[in-house]
């Protein structure tokens, strides 16, 4: 479990569907980028599993497909 003061976590989440900006707030507040191919890229911070998990139901829900999720932990290793 992330404490308080602990970043998010960064994720990228590339679906095969063309998503208009309209998602980003449905979505977890992430950005959309419109990509070749009909895909959209979804990046931002969520602030645990949870909400990862919020994410990903609302798109399987809603019928998109899903690509990938890749992580950017923002966490410092020194």
């Amino acid at each position: 479990m992330r404490s308080a003061d602990e970043p998010a976590t960064r994720y990228a989440i590339r679906v095969a569907a063309r998503l208009d900006d309209h998602w980003a707030e449905w979505l977890g507040g992430l950005t959309l980028t419109a990509e070749s191919g009909g895909t959209t890229l979804l990046v931002g911070a969520l602030p645990d599993q949870a909400a990862l998990h919020g994410v990903l139901s609302r798109l399987r829900d809603s019928g998109i497909p899903l690509i990938s999720v890749t992580t950017e932990d923002t966490r410092s290793t020194s």
